[in-house]
């Protein structure tokens, strides 16, 4: 097929420019008839010139004399052959996320056959081609933004989403995919916003907030949506998300509400606020995973003995566990700050 081929080392050492300035070489060679492409190697350098070497699913495309993306999915074929509802969804999911990026998507699929037989029983292939935004110059830049599409539709498809994927497709408009997902680890669903104004609503939030900042995984919090408990017990499923009747609270107040109660401030952390297709909006608190060396995270104040007010002169300190969140004792405190003093001590006599 005359396809280029690049080594990781190169997808992390070119620019986009390049690339492009060696697809209009490799064209002439051709005579601009072949598929202009190049694949990305998917492993070291060192077994790069193996015939049976694996390659990315994102590989690079000239589309219109720009670089573009083009990968293949796989999703399973519908019953009935009926593909066009999948198509709408991930088309529409995947040009929210890409222009939040900056890019855009150019084609999924082709008007004659959008969708192709894979050789594997039950799955089709389907090809997505996303133009590199103008502003994106080193290569492998281009190259992660076509690694998170694919992971966004291999979510949006499997339906097993991961913190970072969920928060992308809720990003791009598909929060009813919530519905079904249990609450735990990384996930928390309100079916109203607190209230801000008060000082109890403002340590709820941080409370909340540094508790999914002290898990494994970060977390997210949804205003909008409600949960209920199966009939079968266990924990609280996630039944429906019909939005809010309005934003009490812009995202900005969120943002300042955090960055005086929780020490040090999240890295990363977002408060969007997001329309639902009918028109009501929900916000989400995007908390990604934390580096470790920023735990534990505290929240100034704690509610007095009767409850009745926050002290000033306190603090908290909370941890995300399964659907629960849970105060850390003065035990486990002193474990992390111990941890904490040894490793810098090592660190020290290192040096």
């Amino acid at each position: 097929m005359g396809h280029l081929m690049l080594k990781p080392s190169e997808v992390e050492e070119l620019e986009v420019s390049t690339l492009r300035d060696a697809f209009a070489i490799h064209a002439s060679l051709y005579d601009h008839e072949v598929d202009t492409a190049a694949v990305v190697y998917d492993g070291g350098d060192e077994g790069f010139f193996d015939v049976d070497a694996p390659y990315h699913q994102v590989e690079f495309v000239l589309h219109e004399d720009q670089v573009a993306l083009r990968m293949d999915l796989l999703p399973e074929w519908p019953d009935g052959d009926d593909f066009e509802p999948l198509r709408t969804r991930l088309w529409s999911t995947v040009e929210a996320f890409a222009s939040s990026r900056g890019a855009a998507v150019v084609s999924l699929g082709d008007e004659d056959q959008a969708f192709r037989d894979s050789g594997v029983p039950g799955l089709a292939i389907l090809t997505m081609i996303v133009a590199v935004p103008a502003q994106v110059v080193r290569l492998k830049h281009a190259f992660a933004l076509g690694c998170d599409v694919a992971n966004l539709v291999d979510a949006l498809v499997a339906e097993t989403p991961t913190r970072d994927t969920m928060a992308d497709l809720i990003r791009g408009g598909n929060a009813h995919l919530l519905v079904g997902q249990p609450e735990g680890n990384w996930l928390d669903v309100k079916s109203q916003e607190w209230d801000l104004s008060s000082g109890h609503g403002k340590h709820r939030l941080a409370i909340e907030v540094a508790a999914f900042c002290n898990a494994e995984e970060g977390g997210i919090i949804v205003f909008g949506a409600r949960t209920a408990t199966p009939v079968r017990g266990g924990g609280e499923i996630i039944t429906e998300v019909s939005g809010l009747h309005e934003v009490r609270t812009p995202p900005r107040t969120y943002m300042q509400i955090l960055s005086d109660k929780v020490v040090p401030l999240p890295f990363g952390l977002r408060v969007t606020e997001i329309l639902l297709p009918g028109g009501s909006p929900i916000v989400m608190v995007d908390i990604p995973r934390q580096p470790e060396e920023l735990m534990p995270f505290l929240v100034r104040g704690g509610v007095s003995v009767d409850e009745s007010k926050i002290e000033s002169a306190a603090f908290t300190v909370v941890q995300r566990r399964g659907e629960d969140t849970v105060h850390l004792d003065a035990a486990m405190l002193h474990s992390q700050l111990a941890a904490g003093r040894a490793f810098l001590r090592g660190a020290g006599n290192r040096g």
